[in-house]
């Protein structure tokens, strides 16, 4: 697995982003904590209809367990500026949560999985009476919400609420090498749109990933031959000439890495068929920030190089997982 490029284009990547930090955020990173608290309880009540701004005066949570416990009291509540304070990633118009209005709740329940500083994994228990526009089942069921930061945000919130049956723990995630690669792509904005051939890529971002897989092994930048060499590795393509390409430097006849990467993206993979030597991989993009309201998702049909990489031989929007 190639992890060189990350620093290059993690870089670029952040002093690309737009207002990364919320008001009201301190300056230096909170102290991690490692003691866990004791699990979130109060007695449960229904989502109301009612909200609050979330303002400069609101304080940041200072481990995973003190926003765990604020976003399940906010759910309770039906206070959707205090979930958007404890979830939001960017600055942003106003009113992410306001989906939540839509949604009725009954009895909720939460209790710690993991838990160490910023980072925690918590079980909920939710009476939903009401899905509204999300992917919430009706009736009585278990949920996994993760607490985290973001590698620019030291900051714990809510990332994300997940049927417990479609969670796929990050750790194992990582050990997957065809996970890894997907997610190793997407956190820079390579392979997110849907190819049926190697020929429909044709975006600077296919070549610029193919750059970035050879970084380690060309670190001076890649000859045609050898971006062909990637591009049968990673795409399945016998030969893969892109030199209109603001990658490719004519003089020096190389193809060379910028260090910029594409938009970040909000998803989740959610469910991994492994076959013989081949993979079925599906990653649920969404549009609010705690990821219960699905846009598109995605199959990405992968195939075992038999060293540790996989070639994506095509990646397609399809329908909604049952």
């Amino acid at each position: 697995m190639n992890y060189k490029w990350i620093a290059v284009l993690l870089a670029a990547a952040l002093a690309a982003l737009p207002g990364c930090a919320r008001e009201s955020r301190p300056s230096s990173a909170p102290e991690e904590s490692s003691s866990q608290s004791e699990p979130v309880s109060s007695e449960p009540e229904a989502l109301s209809s009612s909200s609050s701004t979330a303002d400069e005066t609101q304080v940041l949570p200072q481990t995973a367990d003190e926003a765990a416990e604020r976003f399940v009291a906010a759910l309770r509540a039906g206070d959707t500026g205090e979930m958007e304070f404890l979830s939001a990633r960017y600055e942003s118009p106003s009113g992410q949560c306001d989906y939540w209005k839509q949604v009725s709740l009954g009895e909720i329940s939460c209790e710690p999985i993991q838990s160490e500083g910023i980072s925690g994994t918590y079980r909920l228990t939710m009476e939903v009476l009401d899905a509204g526009p999300t992917l919430l089942a009706t009736g009585v069921g278990s949920y996994v919400m993760r607490v985290g930061s973001l590698g620019y945000d030291p900051i714990p919130m809510v990332l994300c609420i997940a049927p417990e049956d479609r969670y796929i723990d990050e750790m194992q995630l990582i050990e997957d090498s065809a996970a890894a690669q997907v997610m190793q792509a997407r956190a820079f904005g390579f392979l997110s749109r849907p190819f049926e051939t190697p020929d429909d890529l044709t975006d600077d971002l296919d070549v610029e990933y193919l750059i970035a897989m050879g970084a380690s092994e060309y670190p001076d930048g890649l000859t045609q031959g050898q971006m062909d060499e990637m591009a049968a590795r990673y795409y399945g393509a016998e030969e893969f000439v892109r030199q209109e390409s603001r990658f490719y430097d004519p003089q020096a006849q190389l193809y060379v890495m910028l260090g910029r990467g594409g938009n970040i993206t909000n998803d989740r993979i959610v469910r991994i068929d492994h076959g013989a030597d081949e993979t079925f991989l599906y990653v649920e993009t969404y549009t609010d920030p705690v990821q219960v309201c699905l846009e598109s998702t995605l199959e990405y049909h992968m195939r075992d190089n038999g060293d540790g990489t996989w070639q994506v031989i095509t990646l397609r929007e399809v329908d909604p997982l049952a």
